[in-house]
């Protein structure tokens, strides 16, 4: 298949039908089902990622916590049956993360012009999430270290990007959590609401207030991320997002909803009601083809 063709396929073809589990288990397991994120976890729940025109392999933070999760969504938890490949990959994230509470990609991301060495808030907030519903899976004398590692991982989240950290402050001292920090700061809307669940996660465990003000700053930038026919990835440009990125706003925010009232819910709806009309959903997988292939010849 041609490169055209390629694009064509993905930017029509229907978004994944992502799932919110039951509330009566969130503080269990993830409230999103996170099977759907990758290859079901058999043999193993790491993932290593070796890009093709990288020399080396690294472990992906963001997809071993996807993975891990996923174990724990399809055994109800930590089970005497996944408890050893659950606390090899517990060790082997904890491992991989920096002094500075970070995970880093060594790995560039063109479409910021971002060099390799950056760490990501979604990957900080779903390190955190991860690690409180896994950390029973390691001995205490291991799990008893788990707090600080833990505590690290927020600090870097919310460590502003001018001192290396993941997230971005208003004038008013709110922070917005960034996936990937750039300049110009892209505000990418999914990462944002997964380091918020892992903020959320955090205090609700550990304790803390500042998930409230992160909520309020994201609440009130959620118009930007309204194009009037569907949602976008970010806010540096006008393409919509791809039909599972639009599918994936709709349920990350129906999360935050519960969470934290405000308007999450009235955008989940809103954006639910763009998908549902034929006219706007083939209006978005046009133009995110077009924006797609114009990419391509930059």
């Amino acid at each position: 298949m041609t490169r055209l063709g390629h694009l064509i396929r993905r930017g029509l073809t229907a978004g994944t039908q992502y799932k919110v589990l039951p509330r009566s288990r969130w503080d269990a397991l993830y409230p999103i089902d996170c099977t759907v994120f990758g290859p079901q976890p058999t043999d193993g729940v790491l993932a290593v990622w070796k890009p093709a025109d990288e020399r080396t392999a690294f472990l992906h933070p963001v997809a071993t916590c996807f993975r891990v999760l996923a174990r724990l969504q399809l055994d109800e938890g930590v089970t005497e049956t996944n408890r050893s490949a659950v606390a090899a990959a517990i060790r082997e994230l904890l491992a991989a993360q920096q002094e500075d509470g970070s995970w880093r990609y060594p790995i560039r991301v063109a479409r910021y012009d971002v060099a390799p060495g950056w760490s990501s808030a979604m990957a900080q907030g779903l390190a955190v999430s991860t690690l409180l519903r896994s950390v029973e899976a390691l001995p205490m004398i291991e799990s008893a270290t788990v707090r600080q590692r833990i505590d690290a991982a927020i600090a870097h989240l919310l460590r502003s990007v001018e001192h290396g950290g993941c997230s971005i402050y208003d004038a008013d001292g709110a922070a917005f959590p960034e996936e990937c920090p750039a300049t110009p700061a892209p505000y990418i809307l999914n990462g944002a609401c997964f380091a918020l669940l892992g903020l959320h996660d955090y205090e609700r465990v550990l304790g803390g207030d500042t998930g409230m003000s992160v909520a309020l700053r994201l609440n009130d930038l959620l118009p930007r991320w309204d194009i009037g026919y569907y949602s976008r990835y970010d806010l540096l440009g006008r393409a919509p997002s791809s039909p599972d990125y639009h599918r994936l706003h709709i349920v990350l925010l129906t999360v935050l909803e519960t969470l934290y009232g405000m308007d999450f819910g009235a955008f989940a709806r809103r954006f639910d009601e763009y998908e549902r009309r034929v006219r706007s959903r083939l209006r978005a997988r046009v133009l995110l083809v077009v924006d797609r292939l114009l990419i391509t010849r930059v």
